[in-house]
């Protein structure tokens, strides 16, 4: 099982037409989208999936936030589960077949998230950001805490990170980064997507690089 790399998250608010517009122009650099949108009913996040999937982008490449139940029907990747969902082993005996994210912000969550199942962890924030006003960033050295605790499943990284941060945010443990705003908010989100994937390329291949 291969677990993406790059992962780019909706902001919440953002209209359905904004989501399909960028993702039509990343779908094929960003490793997955997670579709986040906390107040759109599962008809919205349904519909928006299959309007995507008649414009090329395949319901595999998505990740249904906190609704297993809209993830299984369109077919999606997986879900991604919050401090508010039911436990990852709950949604992994009841959809075996969808890969399970959990969102963490302790070292002890990102433990329980392991042992009930889930196939990867997203801890933050690590770095200051806009959405996280007032609450102090976690920063490498937590990250790093949390890589050290946990035995079998990797860690994606959020919060704050730019293209130049991907190689220490891998030195500290993570697998992966996921990106918000600074892909889904730009004027160029193509290119702004391109620049975490070349860097995520460049660190984990440097003979790659020209």
């Amino acid at each position: 099982m291969l677990i993406p790399r790059l992962h780019a998250i909706t902001p919440d608010g953002l209209s359905p037409s904004r989501i399909l517009s960028v993702a039509e122009s990343i779908v094929d650099v960003a490793d997955i989208l997670h579709l986040r949108q906390k107040k759109w009913t599962s008809m919205q996040l349904w519909e928006l999936v299959k309007e995507g999937e008649a414009r090329g982008i395949p319901p595999q490449k998505w990740i249904v936030n906190d609704r297993s139940d809209v993830a299984e029907a369109v077919h999606a990747y997986g879900t991604q589960l919050t401090s508010h969902s039911m436990p990852a082993d709950v949604i992994r005996a009841q959809y075996p077949k969808q890969i399970i994210g959990v969102s963490v912000h302790q070292p002890g969550e990102a433990l329980d998230a392991e042992r009930a199942g889930a196939h990867y962890v997203l801890y933050g924030h690590i770095y200051d950001t806009a959405s996280k006003i007032g609450i102090p960033a976690r920063g490498l050295q937590g990250l790093a805490g949390c890589a050290e605790i946990l035995s079998h499943i990797p860690i994606i990284a959020i919060g704050g990170i730019e293209p130049m941060d991907i190689p220490n945010l891998l030195s500290a443990g993570a697998y992966g980064v996921a990106v918000m705003s600074s892909i889904w908010l730009v004027s160029d989100p193509r290119t702004a997507a391109k620049q975490y994937h070349e860097a995520l390329s460049a660190t984990l291949d440097p003979s790659k690089v020209s």
